[in-house]
């Protein structure tokens, strides 16, 4: 970026600006190239996410690869990048090339072959022609000396015109196989460059859609880091933005260079025969040991056209078993090459360690900028490229890491590890990564010219709230203020508070604290936590656990540590409150997470809960004055009060709060025991909170606040449309009749199959014994009154089949009716089940949001906690205000007594204490 910054300022003219503030203004511009680009590759990751089956056919038309698959050109970085269509043509051309090398090379084995026929039956002619000259007369000594001589000529000059032939032909042969080799290979990586594309595209037909993803100011200033950091390693090997992807860290095949070109090793020298069939015997092509210790094993032979042939079948076929024992399969619409991995692909280990170190940055910029709850998927690539043609070679590329961040408090299950686009489909790929919510792109130039793309997806990320308050701060301004030693950002605050993502579907908003980790001290009683919800439609729990323990997929029931309640000023909050001593007790003031969750109360049926997200919460050791500014002060002015001050208490009860131990050794007592009445009732506990009573012999006051019913006018609503639904249905039961025209159909039916039968009983037995009768008669019956017989006998026998096939049909109809007539009886018996659920479910909710007369509101002692035969003391609360919604009241608890304590709405249970000697 600062080389870019300095061409910039060479090349272009200087600027003078009125004001100091318009300067300001265009120094501190958002809208730089890196941002927009950065942008544009986010749309184009929504368009793929949004629809994957319409974004095939984009990478089908528009996907493009160079080297190595490839090869026009012997410079890598100056071959030509083809689209699908391209190829098409490329590897025809390679077909009709090979086909006229094959052509050539059959032509020349005829050629050869025709050429040692001609050259023996020179040489049958003239051993003919010396053998007659030397039946002529006896010879003298001398004649005899000089016949040997011209023998020995004929045979070295057959020796060297054999040697020239083989040579000759020997020289084409191999050319010819050379270039064979080589179309064979580009044709083999122009066809898996083909099947890449093919692949990809069906893959994504075969994708779902998953949502979009938000774009994400810390995510991206994490992903710019890991560009800059592995621009400056020394260990990762990068490209330059000219070269393709897939060069030069990928490994070719078997041979990659120079070594495309096809080395034969030279033949071996033999000994001379007299009929040369040596030298037309010697191999023309190399071969393996092992073919060379099988050709050794066999016996030779005398025959010159024999060697030639075995000459030419080595040379000529050894070719073709190379290739039948490698096939590989061209392209016809790529149907035949969907295999799991192309045939010159690499291994995933190939370059692990890449991946390794690119998950370790991306974690340690994650840190820096944010917290991160769940697994983050990223991909990088290197190259200079359009938006569009960025994503493709991202769902294309074989040289394309990719890698995932994970989080110790993550499931196992959260995510699988990934190590390239090519080791797994495309559909696996980060991309379309469905649980993925949250996406940071980082485009980097380094100084030497090299262009990376970074991106990193998240399902969660929660940024720092120094970056999130400060929107109109460009991101080098964020990155000089979170990354300059001297800043005093990173030198006082060394737990940086971030911002909460909640992941709600309905709603749910976080309202206290905005930023989190909570601070609390060891004295602290409480820590309190305050979330928005429709207490129509939604409901709220929460569940708490260690930092170093998986993320729960399920809300855990313990009261020693939470209360979840409705906030008495607004009946749309709901308090979640920490015991936070109980925590310390249990997990020794380490971290903690205060995980929320959520479900719908209007969907049909019980729905379970969806974690939405949580909060952190760190206990400060005593008298650590390092984080006084963060704590969460949630204590009034009075040091005796610090227990109960997160809840909102009327002022007619202040005098009245219950005090509880505060010395770090005190045991713990946690919160009451909250039924789902009570959360159905939005109710609000104020007194007391310690969930055990002490039973000293003095009163116990109890106040509760039960809101009016305007949040069940919903939930009436709703069950009210359901129920007419169902009445209607009743309704046109009774005026339609279903299941008494079924009734008539299934008598009508019986009495048409009763006809059926007593027809075909009694007509059966005739018709067999006229039949019996027509083939008596054709025994003596030939020609014309044969054939008349047998129509009548196939007309016959039509007859009855027709009139068995009605009875069968019959049959079968009056079972289907029948069957029909119980599917009507079960669902009418089903309707009834549900009206009736539904019609108690509307008294239900009618009565209690009944308030003509005040609520039944007690508190009984019960010495048996499973049934209330033993009520000790029976204590009536009174409403207090005006509107009859909070209610109080005194309860004496008797010296010794040990039970519990009940709070009873309309005699429904609603909450628990537990009462112990003092």
């Amino acid at each position: 970026m600062s080389a870019d910054l300095l061409h910039f300022s060479e090349t272009s003219p200087r600027h003078h600006f009125e004001s100091a503030t318009a300067l300001r203004n265009a120094v501190l511009s958002k809208g730089d190239e890196y941002s927009e680009y950065e942008r544009s590759i986010l749309e184009e990751i929504n368009e793929l996410r949004r629809d994957p089956v319409a974004y095939s056919f984009v990478v089908e038309s528009e996907a493009t690869v160079g080297y190595p698959f490839v090869r026009d050109d012997p410079e890598p970085a100056e071959c030509t990048e083809m689209t699908l269509e391209q190829l098409r043509v490329y590897i025809e051309d390679f077909r009709r090339e090979r086909r006229e090398v094959r052509d050539f090379l059959q032509h020349l084995q005829k050629e050869w072959a025709d050429a040692e026929s001609a050259m023996k039956e020179r040489w049958s002619a003239e051993d003919v022609e010396r053998s007659k000259k030397s039946k002529r007369g006896s010879a003298t000594v001398r004649k005899q000396r000089v016949l040997v001589h011209k023998e020995e000529d004929y045979a070295g000059e057959r020796q060297r015109a054999a040697q020239e032939l083989t040579d000759h032909y020997t020289q084409q042969a191999r050319e010819a196989n050379s270039k064979l080799t080589q179309i064979e290979r580009s044709c083999r990586w122009a066809v898996d460059g083909a099947n890449l594309i093919i692949k990809c595209a069906h893959e994504l037909r075969e994708a779902n859609a998953v949502p979009e993803l938000e774009y994400s100011r810390s995510l991206t200033l994490a992903a710019r880091d890991v560009g800059k950091e592995c621009h400056g390693a020394p260990a990762i090997g990068m490209q330059s933005p000219q070269a393709s992807l897939f060069s030069p860290l990928l490994p070719l095949s078997s041979t990659t260079g120079d070594e495309d070109r096809i080395r034969f090793t030279q033949p071996p020298s033999t000994a001379s025969t007299r009929q040369g069939s040596s030298v037309l015997r010697s191999s023309m092509v190399p071969s393996s040991p092992a073919e060379e210790n099988r050709h050794a094993a066999l016996p030779p032979k005398n025959s010159i056209r024999h060697d030639a042939g075995s000459v030419v079948d080595a040379l000529f076929t050894r070719r073709e078993e190379n290739s039948e024992r490698a096939p590989t399969p061209l392209l016809k619409v790529g149907t035949n090459s969907l295999q799991n991995e192309p045939p010159h692909g690499f291994h995933s280990h190939d370059f692990s360690s890449e991946c390794d170190y690119l998950a370790k940055l991306a974690m340690k910029a994650c840190g820096k900028y944010g917290y991160y709850s769940a697994a983050i998927r990223g991909v990088r690539i290197c190259g200079a490229f359009s938006p569009r043609k960025m994503l493709i070679q991202m769902l294309l590329g074989t040289r394309v890491p990719q890698f995932t961040v994970p989080t110790p408090t993550a499931p196992s299950d959260s995510c699988e590890p990934f190590t390239s686009s090519q080791t797994k489909q495309t559909k696996a790929t980060p991309l379309l990564w469905a649980n993925g919510r949250l996406l940071g792109i980082g485009w980097v130039r380094a100084i030497n010219g090299t262009v990376s793309v970074t991106v990193l997806v998240a399902t969660s990320f929660e940024e720092l709230s120094l970056i999130h308050e400060r929107r109109d701060f460009t991101l080098p301004q964020l990155h000089r203020i979170l990354n300059t030693s001297c800043s005093a950002y990173t030198r006082t605050e060394q737990i940086r508070p971030a911002v909460m993502h909640i992941q709600s579907l309905l709603g749910v908003q976080v309202v206290e604290p905005v930023a989190h980790p909570i601070l609390v001290d060891k004295e602290q009683r409480v820590a309190r936590l305050l979330v928005r919800a429709d207490p129509n439609c939604v409901e709220v729990t929460a569940t708490v656990s260690c930092v170093s323990e998986a993320i729960p997929s399920i809300p855990l029931l313990d009261r020693e540590l939470l209360l979840v309640q409705r906030s008495r000023d607004d009946i749309e909050k709901v308090e979640i409150l920490l015991d936070t001593q109980a925590a310390w007790h249990r997990w020794s003031g380490h971290p903690l997470l205060v995980h929320m969750f959520e479900r719908d109360k209007t969907a049909r049926g019980v729905k379970s809960f969806k974690n939405i997200g949580f909060v952190r919460v760190i206990p400060l050791q005593r008298g650590d004055g390092r984080f006084m500014d963060s704590r969460q002060f949630t204590s009034p002015s009075s040091k005796r009060e610090k227990d109960t001050a997160v809840v909102g208490v009327p002022p007619l009860l202040v005098h009245k709060r219950y005090v509880g131990p505060m010395e770090g050794q005190a045991e713990s007592c946690g919160w009451p025991l909250v039924t789902v009445n009570f959360q159905e009732l939005c109710a609000t506990l104020i007194e007391p909170l310690r969930g055990k009573w002490i039973a000293c012999g003095e009163m116990q006051h109890v106040a509760i606040q039960i809101p009016k019913v305007a949040y069940l006018d919903k939930s009436i609503k709703n069950v009210r449309v359901l129920l007419e639904k169902e009445q209607a249905f009743f309704e046109w039961e009774a005026t339609s009749g279903s299941q008494e025209r079924m009734n008539e159909v299934i008598t009508s039916k019986m009495a048409t199959l009763k006809v059926a039968e007593n027809e075909l009983q009694e007509k059966e037995g005739p018709m067999q014994q006229e039949l019996a009768q027509l083939q008596k008669n054709m025994v003596k019956k030939r020609g014309k009154e044969m054939a008349k017989l047998k129509r009548q006998e196939e007309e016959l026998r039509q007859r009855m089949d027709d009139m068995k096939k009605n009875v069968e049909e019959l049959r079968q109809s009056l079972s289907n009716a029948q069957e029909d007539l119980v599917q009507l009886g079960r669902e009418y018996a089903l309707r009834v089940k549900r009206q009736r659920n539904l019609r108690k479910e509307y008294e239900r909710l009618r009565d209690r949001a009944d308030r003509t007369k005040p609520l039944i509101v007690e508190v009984v002692l019960v010495t048996d906690e499973t049934t209330r035969s033993t009520v000790a003391e029976n204590t009536r609360l009174q409403p207090t205000n005006n509107a009859c919604t909070l209610y109080e009241g005194d309860v004496r608890l008797t010296l010794g007594f040990k039970g519990c304590a009940l709070l009873l709405v309309n005699e429904q249970e609603v909450v628990r204490w537990e009462v112990r000697p003092g």
